[in-house]
């Protein structure tokens, strides 16, 4: 039971929180002071792809958002292809305009960003705001930015566009059927791992028998150093 209650609080598709969860997370940093935090709306637009590769690209964009956006930022996903991402502290433009181009680079780097637009709106609040104050704040930002052609808009607005459907929207729901686990790979991956002296050492062999059974050329594996809370990525070309 309390398994099945911690991947409850996962969107199954892209592996970042879903709105009850990211509620809980942001109430964890509630504090006494006017310190403001920041903000991101992201939405990204695909273009003349197909449904199935839709989903896989979206898939790496919430592995790629974590490694653009590490802890302590919390990152959710409200719509089809939209991101909630909120930062606990003020990030000037400067450092906004660092990781939403780094997060640019490797979309780039993963050879997706051709197929896809982003739309970006960003701003900033005060953490005795609600989880629904915040989003629609940096909703309206966002709308701003889709509405003035802007890639990305940083600030505040009070005009309602009510051209695209509030946030949060209905997410279609992402199934793992129990057929297509393949049990056996799973144990061979965990015996690699467990076999070696060090992680890294079995982290790339992982990665080499996972492009051989899956006949790709890229693989990425990220892990998480506990001490500083960094992400790291691994990769096989």
């Amino acid at each position: 039971m309390k398994h099945r209650a911690e991947n409850s609080k996962i969107d199954a598709l892209t592996r970042t929180l879903n709105i009850v969860a990211v509620k809980k997370e942001i109430a964890k940093y509630g504090k006494a002071d006017a310190t403001q935090d920041t903000l991101f709306l992201l939405h990204h637009h695909f273009t003349k792809m197909a449904f199935t590769r839709v989903k896989e690209d979206l898939r790496l964009c919430g592995f790629l958002l974590h490694a653009a956006f590490p802890y302590p930022t919390c990152i959710a996903r409200v719509g089809n292809a939209t991101f909630f991402l909120y930062h606990p502290g003020y990030l000037d433009k400067e450092q906004v305009l660092s990781k939403l181009q780094y997060y640019e680079h490797l979309l780039n780097k993963n050879q997706i960003y051709k197929d896809m637009q982003i739309t970006c709106g960003v701003c900033y609040t005060d953490s005795k705001s609600s989880f629904e104050e915040m989003l629609e704040k940096v909703e309206g930002s966002m709308r701003y930015a889709r509405a003035h052609d802007l890639h990305l808009y940083i600030g505040e607005v009070s005009e309602r566009y009510e051209d695209t459907k509030p946030y949060p929207h209905e997410i279609t729901p992402f199934k793992i059927s129990q057929k297509d686990v393949d049990a056996f790979f799973i144990f061979q991956m965990l015996e690699i791992l467990y076999q070696n002296d060090t992680m890294q050492k079995g982290i790339d062999q992982v990665i080499d028998h996972i492009c051989a059974y899956f006949k790709v050329h890229h693989v990425y594996i990220m892990t998480r150093d506990d001490r500083n809370r960094e992400f790291h990525i691994h990769e096989k070309k």
